[in-house]
């Protein structure tokens, strides 16, 4: 995420995508987004374009990593999405959050509070920008090859 958004192909964008979520699709949707003012962190969300398989699961992970000054902190931080946002993945990457930053931490802190609160509102504007984003398809759906990725 050190190179601007411009520079970025559509292509790198979907590669990324199945390194971090594992997946051999390419994503329905993305949005990449640097926030500075108060808060400072950059976020890379994308909407898959298959339901996940555990979807249905209230204690799957979900599919945010933390990252704090571009060191990893943890896998599935389940404070950075609601609930009912599980199946999104991605990377959110913070400059205010310290780096021994534990899940206790998580639970108090306004920081992260309103990286949710930007993070939700990135997503639910992206999936009501492509009517094709509305929600993942299941694996029962008809298929949606030759539909391309949208970028929001």
């Amino acid at each position: 995420m050190d190179a601007p958004k411009n520079d970025i192909t559509d292509d790198e964008y979907t590669a990324f995508y199945k390194h971090v979520a594992h997946d051999f699709e390419d994503p329905l949707a993305w949005t990449h987004s640097r926030v500075e003012g108060r808060h400072e962190y950059t976020n890379l969300l994308y909407i898959p374009k298959n339901a996940p398989f555990d979807l249905w699961d209230r204690n799957a992970k979900h599919g945010i990593k933390l990252y704090v000054k571009r060191v990893f902190i943890m896998d599935d931080a389940e404070k950075l999405m609601p609930t009912y946002l599980r199946f999104v993945r991605g990377v959110v990457d913070s400059a205010d959050l310290p780096l021994n930053v534990s899940r206790e931490i998580l639970q108090e802190s306004k920081d992260i509070d309103t990286i949710r609160a930007g993070c939700t509102k990135k997503v639910l504007t992206c999936s009501k920008a492509s009517p094709t984003a509305t929600r993942p398809r299941t694996r029962r759906s008809t298929p949606t090859s030759g539909r391309p990725s949208a970028r929001c």
